[in-house]
Parts: C-alpha cells; structure tokens; sequence
C-alpha cells in the first residue's frame, strides 16, 4: 500500500553538528550543507503536486546557513515545517526567528531527565532543557520532545513526562534506536523493558496532558500496545509502520532522493513525482511489504506491523522488513 504521492519528506541540511553523540547515525564528516537552490527546487515542486509536510534535520539544524529563508519559503508555499534541533545555539533571538519564520513543531532532542542518563546516548543536556525553558517563556504551543528509546534511559519513562510536562511540552514522541553511523546496535532495549515500557505509556496517557506519541517506524511497540485496545488493534494501514515509499521520502545533504534519511541509496531522479514512480528502491520496499523474512513472517502482529528495513540493511546487509532485533519476536542474542 502507497500514495501516488508523498505527503511528508525530510531534508537532510547539515552535516555539521558540534557534538559527538554516541548514539550518532549521521557522517558529519566534511561540513556539507544542502545546497538552498536545489532544496527550493524540489519543494516547489512538491507543494504543486501533494507535498504537504517537511521534517528538517541535520547534523545540527541550527547550522544551516539558510535555515530561516527555508522555512519561510516553506510558510509562502503552504507547506509545514518540523525542524528538529539540540538545543545548540538556541537563544531567544534565534527562537523569535524561527517562530517568525513560520516553523510547525520544534522537536527538541533529550534521551534523559537528568544529565546522567541523557549523556550515556546524547550530548548537549544543557542545550536541551535551555531550550525547552526559552519555548516555554515563548509561549510557542507547538514543542515537542524527540525521546529515542535505549537499555539506558527506557526506565526513565515516567520522569520524562514529567518533564515535559514542567516545561509545557505538547507531545513526548518516543522514537526507535536506530543503528549509528558505525552500522552499531547495542542498546537496544531488553524485551522485558520494551513490554514495561508498552505498559507505562497506557499508565501515562491516562493521567497527563502530554501527548505520548511513537513514531511510525517505532512499529513493534505501537503493535504490542495496540493489543489490549477495545475495538482491535488500529495500527494498520499507512499508520502501521515504516512510511519509507509509503507516504514519505528524504532529500540527503548531496540533494538527492532517498527513502529515508536512514538508507542511503541515491538514484540520481531530478523531481519527486518521478522518483516516487520510478524508483527501484522504492518498488523493492513496496514489494517486500506482503512477504517479510523471520521473525515477522507469521508474528502475531505481523497484520499490525512494519518495522524498520534501515537496522536489518545496516547491521546485516539485507534490505528487507524483517528484525530480528524486535523486542515482541526477534532480538537473538538481546535478553
């Protein structure tokens, strides 16, 4: 199942980036920026044809030389745009151009409540939780925290909430490990605090105001929740995981088309429409979709789930949507 066209995309606008995260999957090497022409290009053609929505990430999207002009052409062509940031080189003067400018949400990116726990995967608490506390005195209603989910902080759920709740954040979006720059993958979640987790989050959402939101390539987790809903569950359809030539593409730094930001295969397409129906890659994503490898094939929630192809590509050099690193059927070796 596929649009005939994409709705969402991500560009990729830096590779520059201060901090070294462990948990890094960008080559910040060479300090490259999309080039802006190219960027304008392909977003005026997409807003023509059903774009609709852009997600801007780096590097450390603060560093993009033309970041405010980008937005704002996003704002007169009607569509919205998401930026995702640490935190460096946010003050109030910059948050009043960003706002100015027209940016959507704003994700800030925090792995911890405390600067313990967020420094075993991220760099840049401070920055954070500066930023957070700047969008608050702002006013901006639209902050949402980027919480990627590790062995290290996925019992440090409900102190995140809390978090966001002190800085009156609308939405904790609860995103996959996905393998570092290196093709690494070693702190995933256990199983055991993968299901806790599925449970917290049914807790939580019965007594914040925070939206608890995972994100669609997060799809193992969204269907271990959904069992236990009352009318069956609803993680089916194009919400029912990874929207890589679903719904949604990426532009990469060197300004070509991807399926997303997590698999590099640039195939040289000038314009999305033509991309989108040519594309090999993207025809052995759909075709792969009915006919996953173990351990999905034949899952309980195989109905209800389309994990992430990037890890099994990266960590095993197969492009497939099949992972054995699924805390509900897979994880060999992760106990």
């Amino acid at each position: 199942m596929h649009l005939g066209y994409p709705t969402q995309m991500n560009l990729e606008l830096t590779t520059k980036c201060p901090m070294r995260c462990p948990q890094c999957y960008c080559a910040l090497e060479g300090a490259k920026d999309l080039d802006f022409g190219r960027a304008l290009e392909v977003l005026r053609d997409g807003a023509k044809n059903g774009l609709s929505e852009v997600n801007l990430s780096g590097g450390e999207t603060m560093l993009y030389p033309r970041l405010y002009d980008l937005i704002e052409e996003c704002s007169k062509l009607g569509l919205v745009s998401n930026i995702a940031l640490s935190g460096y080189g946010v003050d109030g003067a910059a948050l009043e151009r960003l706002i100015g400018a027209g940016a959507g949400k704003i994700f800030v990116s925090l792995n911890g409540s405390t600067k313990e726990i967020n420094s075993k995967t991220r760099s840049g608490y401070e920055y954070a939780v500066n930023a957070l506390a700047l969008l608050q005195k702002a006013g901006f209603a639209r902050t949402a925290v980027n919480f990627v989910v590790h062995r290290t902080n996925c019992d440090d759920f409900f102190d995140m909430v809390d978090l966001c709740e002190k800085y009156e954040v609308c939405a904790l979006v609860l995103m996959a490990a996905k393998p570092t720059s290196k093709n690494e993958l070693d702190t995933l979640p256990t199983a055991l605090q993968s299901k806790s987790l599925a449970e917290n989050i049914k807790k939580a959402r019965t007594h914040t105001k925070v939206r608890i939101e995972i994100e669609s390539c997060y799809s193992p987790l969204k269907a271990y929740l959904g069992r236990s809903y009352l009318f069956g569950n609803t993680n089916v359809g194009l919400a029912r995981g990874c929207g890589a030539g679903r719904d949604s593409v990426s532009l990469s730094v060197e300004g070509d088309f991807t399926p997303c930001r997590h698999l590099p295969f640039a195939e040289g397409h000038k314009t999305i429409g033509e991309y989108w129906e040519n594309s090999e890659v993207l025809d052995r994503l759909r075709d792969i979709e009915g006919s996953p490898g173990w351990p999905c094939g034949g899952c309980e929630f195989e109905r209800y789930c389309l994990s992430c192809p990037a890890v099994g590509y990266k960590l095993d050099g197969k492009l497939e949507k099949a992972n054995r690193y699924c805390f509900v059927g897979g994880q060999k070796g992760i106990s």
